[in-house]
């Protein structure tokens, strides 16, 4: 540890003053003039200003690497949001070639879609959605008891303040895959993984909505500009995570959500269950 001077009275029976700078390992006597004697050798000190201007140039180089740290932080959570969507990816495929190829519906009897893979026992303790009921989120067990404890596959860019209603986790492209809620005979019907064309440009699960449907997107077609509800967590909320059909996953602009019939389907087209699919 070295030792630092700080000139001041001369006097002899002036009771010697030290005060440490415990992260420096630096201790300061104020005993005499800037030289001391440590082990009976002189050794030279640095002074206040010295100090200081040291400091000051670790605080400029900290405000340089802030910028550089958030953006890794982002980058992270964005590739942990998207392995989520590939484990999840994983799951639906196995549930797909365990069922003669049909994919779980949205919404059905059954519930969300995520619960239809909870009890197959596919997924389990699924971090579903965080409200104003459950702040810190809530899922199921695969016994479908409600669960609050050890949930997993939270995208970590899910805001969980200010919550007003359900916000969900991660949702299912309901136009594609069907939604017994909204009363259509097309939505009843569950589709086959195999009967759609270009599946490596058709969503299958993407970023959850902030509202009480949010298990599911794209539902009613389209909102512009309101990008079917989607936040968008990633990127400053320009960009949001897409699993696709066949399993590859991408990140994308938000202003693609709209209008998008490649990527959602379109229930109003002969493509939508009724007819060849494009």
């Amino acid at each position: 540890m070295k030792r630092f001077q700080v000139s001041g009275s001369n006097s002899t029976d002036l009771a010697e003053v030290r005060f440490r700078a415990l992260d420096w390992g630096i201790q300061f006597d104020r005993s005499g003039l800037g030289r001391e004697a440590w082990g009976g050798r002189g050794e030279a000190c640095f002074t206040l200003i010295e100090l200081l201007v040291v400091i000051a140039i670790l605080s400029i180089l900290v405000a340089l690497l802030s910028p550089a740290l958030s953006t890794a932080r982002e980058k992270a959570r964005q590739i942990s949001c998207m392995n989520n969507l590939r484990q999840l990816g994983l799951m639906l495929m196995q549930y797909a070639g365990d069922n003669d190829g049909y994919s779980p519906r949205c919404l059905d009897p059954d519930g969300y879609w995520f619960m239809r893979l909870t009890k197959a026992g596919y997924l389990d303790r699924y971090f579903a959605y965080v409200s104003p009921a459950y702040p810190d989120g809530v899922g199921w067990d695969n016994n479908m008891n409600v669960v609050t404890t050890g949930l997993k596959y939270l995208c970590p860019s899910l805001k969980k303040k200010y919550i007003t209603d359900a916000y969900f986790n991660y949702a299912m492209n309901s136009i594609t895959f069907g939604n017994t809620a909204f009363g259509l005979p097309s939505y009843s019907n569950f589709r086959k993984v195999d009967s759609i064309q270009n599946p490596s440009a058709r969503c299958w699960l993407t970023e959850g909505v902030p509202s009480g449907g949010g298990y599911h997107v794209g539902g009613n077609a389209t909102y512009p500009p309101d990008y079917f509800g989607i936040p968008g967590r990633h990127g400053g909320g320009l960009l949001v995570n897409v699993l696709y059909v066949d399993g590859h996953l991408g990140l994308i602009k938000r202003a693609d959500l709209n209008d998008n019939r490649i990527l959602w389907g379109w229930y109003s087209d002969v493509d939508f269950f009724g007819g060849p699919d494009q």
